[in-house]
């Protein structure tokens, strides 16, 4: 009897003793807030088919055999042969004829409608049933709130953005309200997808079901790279190119670095120059122009309205861009009432990057690879890239709290909503894995209520990601001597080095 006693009483004690360890594990399950999440992702994230089930944009590279490689390696190499040779002509065509093979699945109308039967392949089933579509943050945020609470919206990212929001993305929501039986979500936007939750929320915030929004790298007013290219400012830019190269792959040896982008600039930059026509009107033109997304994706200027109509493009399609850029012309009116009633809405912005390099702007511009930051963060003020705002600058909109990055940088309190706009620097534009810090980052502000930039000591508005030990540090501010006709400021980070 007395033997059990003591066993029956070491279990006992031993679970009171699991049951204080796990004490704080509870306490911070009470504060996450398990409001269904629906991820929006953005450009190529959703796979395209046609009818027989055959991914229509780009080969399925995973499933291609040797042959196929094969095939794309002579290509490759017939290609570089005609324009050594000195046929950038030659070489042109068949880099046109190339892409066609390509993209040919993926190809509309004028009028913005796919020229094949396709249609994007969709998951309907949460995070608990299926995992074919999942994303590295939407898994982070599982591990909070249940597999069961998250949900991937898939679309066909090359049509018009109302449309995907009217035909798909309202009836997915609906969808998720009825399976859930919760009257409100929250909607993590991505890139592209920051356009298309902006405009569900300027079409239907009168809905009342979204809860919470957070923008990250989000498009949602708009991308000037994409105003380069519909402008035809297309060149390649060495010196960009060598920073693309070595911040994207981590070229360890800068000689390659060189190589690789002098090389690229000589034999590419060359052919588009000489033959700029030819990829337009051959390629450029009749391809990614009749893609409604392509001109909804960038950032409405009176001079894109111009290009519309100097580019004869089709009355359906025109009518439905200029019917999107009213909707981008509004979204801080739009978003500032839906504040007021409530809605919780957040922005990450990555700085500190080169543009795209292959427009004349690349150097310049302050981006996460891709996007503007003073775009993804909704109105910051950012620096020239390798410049900083200044020696004697001062907070444009003093609200009591410092928004200026102490690298000298970005000074936010002229964004949107600069209490809940956050920064990493030197992070590319929606790339995440699983294990990633600023991934984890990220799903801890989806779940998290009534957060600003003050909330966590572990996420300020100003983070600097070092990829060598993956981690997120506060921006560091140090004294530097700027050099002479490099810039205009004394703090910098910790991270000097400029991609």
């Amino acid at each position: 009897m007395l033997k059990f006693f003591k066993k029956s009483l070491a279990i006992v004690l031993t679970m009171l003793l699991m049951f204080s360890l796990f004490i704080p594990a509870f306490a911070e399950d009470a504060s996450v807030d398990k409001t269904p999440v629906i991820m929006v992702p953005g450009v190529i994230t959703t796979p395209i088919v046609d009818e027989n089930g055959t991914q229509v944009l780009m080969p399925d590279f995973a499933n291609l055999g040797m042959d196929d490689y094969e095939d794309l390696l002579n290509t490759l190499k017939y290609i570089l042969k005609l324009q050594d040779s000195g046929d950038n002509a030659g070489a042109m065509k068949k880099l046109v004829a190339t892409a066609h093979n390509l993209l040919d699945g993926a190809a509309c109308n004028p009028d913005g409608t796919s020229v094949r039967n396709t249609h994007p392949i969709t998951n309907e089933n949460s995070y608990a049933v299926d995992s074919s579509l999942q994303d590295s943050i939407g898994r982070n945020i599982a591990k909070y709130i249940g597999k069961k609470n998250v949900y991937i919206f898939g679309y066909d990212w090359r049509m018009d953005i109302v449309d995907i929001v009217e035909d798909s993305l309202v009836p997915f929501i609906d969808m998720v309200k009825q399976k859930t039986g919760s009257k409100q979500v929250k909607l993590v936007a991505i890139s592209m997808g920051g356009a298309v939750t902006n405009t569900y929320l300027s079409l239907h915030g009168d809905r009342n079901d979204v809860k919470k929004v957070e923008f990250i790298s989000s498009a949602c007013k708009g991308v000037n790279f994409v105003n380069d290219v519909v402008g035809k400012d297309i060149t390649i830019q060495r010196e960009a190119l060598g920073r693309y190269f070595k911040a994207m792959f981590n070229f360890p040896v800068p000689s390659l670095v060189s190589a690789v982008s002098g090389y690229l600039d000589e034999i590419v930059g060359n052919m588009i120059d000489s033959e700029f026509d030819e990829m337009w009107n051959g390629f450029l033109k009749p391809y990614f122009l009749n893609w409604p997304a392509i001109w909804e994706l960038a950032q409405h200027t009176k001079q894109m309205d111009k290009y519309l109509d100097e580019y004869g493009t089709d009355p359906v399609l025109k009518e439905k861009v200029k019917r999107y850029y009213r909707i981008q012309d509004n979204t801080n009116k739009v978003q500032k009432a839906l504040v007021d009633k409530g809605v919780e809405i957040c922005y990450v912005s990555n700085y500190n990057l080169v543009g795209v390099p292959v427009t004349s702007k690349a150097l310049s511009r302050n981006t996460d690879f891709l996007i503007d930051t003073v775009n993804t963060s909704n109105g910051a003020t950012v620096a020239d890239l390798g410049k900083t705002l200044g020696n004697n600058y001062k907070q444009k909109n003093d609200d009591g709290h410092n928004h200026v990055s102490a690298d000298g940088i970005v000074d936010a309190s002229t964004c949107f909503t600069p209490e809940k706009t956050w920064f990493i620097k030197n992070l590319v534009h929606a790339i995440y894995g699983d294990d990633d810090c600023y991934t984890k980052f990220m799903a801890w502000l989806a779940v998290h209520d009534d957060v600003t930039v003050e909330s966590n000591a572990k996420f300020p508005q100003f983070m600097l990601y070092t990829r060598s030990d993956n981690t997120l540090t506060p921006i560091e501010k140090i004294e530097i001597e700027t050099p002479e006709g490099e810039g205009s400021g004394e703090f910098i980070s910790s991270a000097v080095t400029t991609y």
